[in-house]
C-alpha cells in the first residue's frame, strides 16, 4: 500500500468530469496526506488491473470467544491486548498451508505462479494520516499470545509514525478488520501483487438453529476477495469453507488449546490405577476422531513427560551405569503408562462438559 510509483492505467479508460465545485456552494480544498498520495494509486491500479471476485460467508465464533474470554488473564499477566483478531490471523495460516495458490503471486507476465513457502500476514491498520499495512513476518511459526504481542506493537508503530520500511514489505496475504467500527461485510481491495485479502466485518449474536431449536450464537461475517486469474469460484469457496471449519472448531489448529486442556489433569503416574474408565466429554457435531486422537495423546505425551522431566540429561551422563540407569527408568515409566491406552472413553454431549 505505501510502496509503489503512480498507478500504470491505460489511456484509453474514461475520464471522470472536471467540476468547478463551488458554482454550487462554498467549498474547501484540502491536501491529502502523504500516505493517501501513495496508497491511492495502488489502490486504483489493483482495482484496474485485478478482476477482484468477494466471496462473502459467516463463521460461529461462539467457542473461539469463549477460549479468548479464558485466555485473557493470562495474555493481561505478559501485558497483551488480546482480541479475536489473533486467532483468525493463526487459522489463516493453517488455510495458506492448505491452499498454497492463496499465498502466491502471479509474475508481472502473467504466465507463471510464484509459491511462497513463508507466510507473512499483512494487517490493515488505521492511522490518523491513512491506511497502512504492517506486515506481521513467519506468521506460521507464532502462537496466538505472540501473534497478538507483535499486531499491537506494530499498530503503535504505524499509528506513531515511527514504522520502519521493512515493517510494510514481504506480505502474502492480508487481512482487513473493520470489526471495531461495525459493518456486516464489505469488499475489500488486493493488495497486489497478493492475490488475496480477507475482510472481517463486526461479530454478532444471531440465533441459529440447530437440532429442532434457536441458540444464541456470536456469528462472525467474513469477506475474502481474490484474484480470478489465479483462483476460481471453487477454489474461493473451498477456501472460506475451510477456514470457517478451522475457527468454528478452535482444537483443530490452537496448540494453546491443547496444553491448557491437557494441563487440567496434571496426570501423575498412579493416579488413575484405581480408575477403569477416563471418560472425555466432547459437544455433540465435534469430529469424535479427531478429538479423541487430539487428547488422547496429549494427555499421553504430559503423562510421559512430567514423570520423566527429571530424568532428562541436562548434559551428557558421567558415567555408562547411570545412563543405563536412566534408560531403565524410562522403560519402566513407559510400560506403566501403556495401561492407560485403553482406558479412555468418549461421551458425546448436547453440550460442552469440561475434561
Amino acid at each position: 500500500i505505501l510502496s509503489g510509483g503512480k498507478s500504470n492505467t491505460s489511456s484509453s479508460l474514461p475520464s471522470i468530469p472536471t467540476i468547478d465545485f463551488s458554482n454550487f456552494g462554498e467549498i474547501e480544498s484540502v491536501s491529502l496526506s502523504r500516505i493517501k498520495k501513495i496508497s491511492g494509486p495502488r489502490l486504483q491500479a489493483s482495482w484496474i488491473n485485478i478482476p477482484h471476485v468477494t466471496q462473502h460467508d459467516e463463521v460461529d465464533i461462539h467457542e473461539l470467544e469463549q477460549i479468548r474470554i479464558d485466555m485473557k488473564e493470562e495474555a493481561k499477566s505478559k501485558s497483551i491486548q488480546l482480541s479475536i483478531l489473533p486467532f483468525i490471523i493463526k487459522a489463516i495460516t493453517n488455510a495458506l498451508i492448505e491452499f498454497p495458490d492463496f499465498n502466491s503471486s502471479l509474475t508481472p507476465d502473467g504466465k507463471k505462479l510464484i509459491k511462497k513457502k513463508y507466510i507473512n500476514i499483512g494487517f490493515a491498520a488505521n492511522t490518523e494520516q491513512g491506511l497502512m499495512v504492517p506486515v506481521l513476518k513467519d506468521a506460521k511459526k507464532k502462537s496466538v499470545l505472540d501473534i497478538a504481542k507483535e499486531l499491537s506493537e506494530l499498530s503503535e508503530l504505524a499509528r506513531s509514525g515511527k514504522i520502519r520500511i521493512n515493517d510494510l514489505e514481504g506480505g502474502t496475504f492480508t487481512v482487513s478488520s473493520l470489526g471495531g467500527f461495525g459493518g456486516t461485510g464489505f469488499t475489500p481491495i488486493i493488495n497486489a501483487p497478493e492475490v488475496a485479502i480477507l475482510g472481517i466485518a463486526r461479530a454478532q449474536v444471531k440465533p441459529v438453529f440447530n437440532n429442532g431449536q434457536f441458540l444464541p450464537k456470536l456469528i462472525l461475517p467474513i469477506s475474502l476477495s481474490y484474484d480470478h486469474r489465479v483462483i476460481d469460484g471453487v477454489g474461493g469457496i473451498q477456501f472460506t469453507t475451510y477456514l470457517k471449519q478451522l475457527l468454528e472448531n478452535p482444537e483443530t489448529f490452537l496448540n494453546e488449546l491443547s496444553w491448557n486442556m491437557t494441563r487440567l489433569i496434571i496426570p501423575q503416574l498412579g493416579d488413575f490405577d484405581e480408575v477403569e474408565v477416563i471418560e472425555i466429554h466432547i459437544k455433540e457435531g465435534d469430529s469424535i476422531e479427531k478429538t479423541y486422537f487430539f487428547i488422547c495423546w496429549e494427555f499421553i505425551f504430559l503423562l510421559i513427560f512430567d514423570n520423566l522431566k527429571e530424568y532428562i540429561p541436562q548434559q551428557e551422563p558421567t558415567s555408562k551405569k547411570n545412563h543405563s540407569a536412566d534408560l531403565q527408568h524410562v522403560f519402566k515409566v513407559a510400560t506403566e503408562i501403556s495401561k492407560y491406552i485403553n482406558k479412555f472413553k468418549i461421551i458425546v454431549t448436547k453440550s460442552t462438559v469440561p475434561i
